[in-house]
């Protein structure tokens, strides 16, 4: 016997309800926040002055839990991060940035494309914070030469 069996039958329905409350707001609050924090992040990539086109961008958290973002320069340069499929942006917090060369960059530049100094990938010096609620922009505005 339970003690639904008890209980008249105005107080069988109101625990009942009770429990669906109870028991759904369990589940949408287990559900919705789980989800990582985000903010959009977007820039412009430029090697010595020059769009550096084609170039991908990876933001990688800090944090040793935290998955990168990636993003890739168009044309002029503009990139925007994304996290996950569908989920553009990056985890707030600091990141360590690294950038890689990608294809040759448009047809003015039709040489081979120059290797990015490791201070900007592999030993990479390049360090930002991605700041909650607001649109965080970064450009890069990366040099061949020594700094």
């Amino acid at each position: 016997m339970t003690l639904f069996n008890h209980a008249p039958m105005r107080l069988q329905a109101t625990l009942a309800r009770t429990a669906w409350i109870i028991l759904s707001a369990t589940l949408v609050s287990g559900c919705s926040g789980g989800g990582a924090e985000l903010a959009p992040v977007s820039g412009r990539v430029t090697l010595d002055g020059v769009p550096l086109a084609g170039a991908r961008i990876r933001f990688q958290p800090e944090a040793s839990d935290g998955s990168p973002s990636y993003g890739t320069a168009d044309q002029d340069g503009h990139y925007e991060l994304g996290y996950k499929r569908g989920q553009p942006g990056a985890l707030i917090g600091w990141h360590i940035i690294t950038v890689e060369r990608g294809g040759h960059g448009g047809s003015e530049n039709k040489a081979k494309p120059q290797a990015l100094p490791a201070r900007y990938n592999t030993a990479s010096e390049l360090r930002e914070e991605v700041k909650a609620d607001e649109d965080n922009v970064v450009d890069l505005e990366l040099t061949t030469s020594e700094k």
